[in-house]
């Protein structure tokens, strides 16, 4: 958690996976997969921190919706999702000249990350309220923001198509 919070990434990730490896049913393993999703993020492996994420919440030792790191959990994957809808859109903005049908498709991809995120990021600020969590405001602006740049993908994909 040290390592993590002193934004050693890469230092963090070895015990905690090491943990998860050595205590996958111990209620520890919960918060190291959530630190290990976290360290995953900021090394931008987005795919590996979402596995994490849906292990805590869904997987085969789920946890409650009232646990805290269920909640963590919840908000961390509702933001890397949306990051990764973000991180689309940036990429066709950055090539301009790129294949129109990888545009596209790429295009297309982000949509779906921000309708996932839609998901569970309302999922998340309609189990919280304002006294409960600071976040609450945070995930109500990332809600919103998802459904801005969902509702204009129509638009880029017809913009992105010169012909």
């Amino acid at each position: 958690e040290n390592l993590v919070n002193s934004g050693k990434w890469k230092s963090a990730l070895e015990p905690l996976q090491r943990c998860l490896i050595e205590y996958p049913d111990h209620p520890v393993s919960y918060d190291a997969r959530l630190l290990a999703a976290k360290a995953n993020r900021e090394l931008n492996n987005l795919d590996q921190a979402i596995n994490l994420l849906e292990e805590n919440l869904w997987g085969s030792h789920m946890l409650q919706p009232s646990n805290l790191a269920w909640r963590d959990s919840l908000f961390e994957l509702g933001q890397i999702i949306f990051r990764q809808g973000e991180m689309l859109i940036l990429d066709v903005r950055l090539k301009p000249n790129a294949d129109w049908t990888e545009s596209k498709a790429k295009l297309m991809q982000s949509h779906e990350r921000f309708g996932k995120a839609i998901e569970r990021l309302g999922e998340a600020f309609s189990r919280w309220s304002i006294e409960d969590d600071p976040r609450h405001y945070e995930t109500r602006f990332l809600f919103a923001k998802s459904h801005r740049l969902a509702a204009e993908m129509p638009e880029q994909i017809v913009d992105s198509n010169p012909n």
